[in-house]
């Protein structure tokens, strides 16, 4: 007999299969902090509350957060390429660490961040305190 192919009563294809609900939570970061702080790098870390996705930092001189967008791309919130810009992978819920390198000594700089999680829901952008290398 030919015929479509069936388990129990209903017939097997793409219309009886379901991908599921997708993810439209935003990961939320929080404790932004820098820490190692040395004359040409530094150590920025947060915490976030989904264990997924890339956390994107960037680095400028000015105290004003770029958008998520801004952040992601590497620019600062005038749309200028960053002092510093860096991602990591977020494996885990909790504290992600990303080193920043090639800051100038005895310079006063800001940290910016975002969190994009694996179903590109962009975080809260977030910055440090101020802090100056050594």
């Amino acid at each position: 007999m030919l015929g479509a192919f069936s388990v129990g009563s209903a017939p097997l294809g793409s219309s009886g299969f379901s991908s599921g609900a997708s993810d439209t939570t935003a990961p939320i970061i929080s404790a932004a902090t820098v820490v190692s702080i040395t004359s040409s790098g530094a150590i920025v870390q947060a915490s976030t509350d989904e264990g997924n996705g890339t956390f994107y930092i960037v680095i400028s001189t000015s105290v004003t957060t770029p958008s998520a967008t801004q952040i992601i791309a590497g620019q600062d919130h005038t749309g200028s390429a960053a002092i510093f810009s860096g991602n990591t992978s977020v494996i885990a819920t909790g504290t992600v660490s990303r080193a920043a390198s090639g800051l100038s000594a005895s310079t006063a700089y800001y940290s910016h961040m975002v969190h994009r999680d694996a179903a590109n829901n962009n975080s809260n952008t977030l910055s440090t305190a101020q802090f100056t290398t050594s």
